[in-house]
């Protein structure tokens, strides 16, 4: 491999983890081969990162000091932040992966957190932590770059008029997920009505309800599909999918939509 170039050999690298993602062995006799290839290893098993308990966040702390800085702001693309109560703690993982494109922040926090600088793309967080990151004091840089908006946790009920001004300072917003509780089918088709630009509008049922029961109250425009509200494991499915670049609840409800624009379109040729 040394006679190869550098970006040959990275790329060698990076498929044989991705094809072999679940295996710890094939990752650590990687780091063996030598330093860069260790650092490319590195890079690659940090792009997504799950901080979801006390252990995971420890761990993640010891990982940041033990990395040259700046490492984290480029190699971290997906951030999963899970019940971090900490402001300073969350602070700090924030402000080590700046170059963070997909993050869920499931952390219950009494402020918002510092997001305005991340180049987000792709954001799941509570309705009300949205609404306080909007209207912060520094304008959030990835109100120009989010297209996909995932706020469908059932979450204290804020005024129609707040998801509406949340959604019209979206402009780029293709995929949005909402809580049934926030969006009844008058809001629903408001929020269609309003944002020309989505594609995707997933309204999450209670985990005990059949969601297919719920279809027909929003079967009035083609791009809205209910769908139950995912377990924490079919969420950790979800993220480690969309990470592979396999199907995720998005492009499931994009296939959905897709299906019914191609009846309607055979539909009216007949």
């Amino acid at each position: 491999m040394p006679s190869l170039p550098l970006e040959l050999q990275r790329e060698i690298v990076e498929i044989a983890i991705r094809n072999n993602y679940k295996n710890r062995a094939v990752k650590s006799n990687l780091r063996l081969v030598a330093h860069r290839v260790h650092f490319w290893v590195d890079q690659i098993l940090y792009e997504s990162v799950r901080v979801i308990n006390g252990q995971d966040t420890v761990n993640f702390l010891n990982a940041i000091d033990s990395k040259p800085v700046g490492f984290f702001a480029t190699a971290v693309k997906m951030l999963d932040l899970h019940y971090v109560t900490t402001d300073t703690i969350i602070a700090r993982i924030l402000a080590a992966c700046g170059g963070v494109r997909t993050l869920a922040f499931w952390s219950r926090v009494g402020k918002a957190p510092p997001l305005d600088r991340l180049p987000l793309r792709r954001l799941t967080m509570p309705l009300e932590l949205v609404s306080m990151s909007i209207h912060a004091t520094t304008e959030p840089i990835w109100l120009s770059s989010l297209t996909h908006l995932d706020i469908g946790f059932a979450s204290p009920k804020l005024p129609d008029m707040a998801l509406t001004d949340i959604l019209r300072r979206l402009p780029h917003l293709t995929h949005l997920a909402l809580d049934l509780s926030a969006a009844d089918p008058v809001c629903a088709a408001s929020i269609c009505t309003d944002c020309p630009c989505l594609r995707i509008l997933v309204i999450f049922t209670s985990q005990f309800e059949d969601a297919a029961c719920y279809q027909d109250a929003y079967s009035f425009d083609p791009r809205i599909v209910t769908v139950k509200q995912p377990s924490d494991l079919k969420n950790a499915k979800d993220w480690e999918a969309a990470r592979l670049g396999l199907p995720d609840f998005w492009t499931r409800a994009e296939n959905v939509v897709n299906g019914r624009r191609a009846r309607a379109a055979a539909q009216s040729t007949q």
